[in-house]
């Protein structure tokens, strides 16, 4: 299972931002939060928690939540605290894309944010459409927005 280096528990503990995503949610980011001293490290953190989230899921030798709330609620099982912010591509594919991504076994993300009335969400536009990623370009002046709340 391993353990969490003392450099990067250092920075854990002393970061102001702890920033969950980009990728898979179970293979990538929870993945990440059961080494071995992740989730005291983050404990002992003041750092905000907030998880990006994109568009787009493989459908192909994956399982998980296709609606956000469950994204969110399966994530927050593994940390220590909720989250501080959600934030959401907020780009809706074409009929002609929705077509495409299903070719490739890609899924869309249901963003039913009804549930999430309560907690902080930030939707904007950040996502790489044709790369069915996040822009660092789009996503780099949301974050430093968010960081100014």
């Amino acid at each position: 299972r391993g353990t969490v280096l003392p450099e990067a528990r250092a920075v854990i503990e002393s970061a102001d931002l702890i920033l969950l995503g980009a990728g898979t949610l179970y293979t990538s980011i929870i993945a990440t939060l059961l080494v071995g001293g992740m989730k005291e490290a983050m404990t002992t953190s003041h750092a905000k928690l907030a998880y990006v989230v994109g568009n787009y899921f493989e459908t192909n030798g994956e399982t998980g939540p296709a609606h956000l709330s469950e994204c969110i609620d399966e994530l927050e099982r593994y940390l220590p605290k909720p989250l501080d912010a959600i934030i959401v591509d907020r780009y809706d594919p074409s009929e002609g894309e929705l077509v495409q991504l299903a070719q490739r076994d890609i899924g869309v993300l249901e963003k039913d944010t009804e549930g999430l009335r309560d907690r902080t969400m930030i939707v904007q536009d950040f996502g790489d459409h044709l790369a069915q990623g996040m822009d660092p370009e789009k996503l780099a002046p949301v974050l430093r927005k968010y960081l100014s709340l």
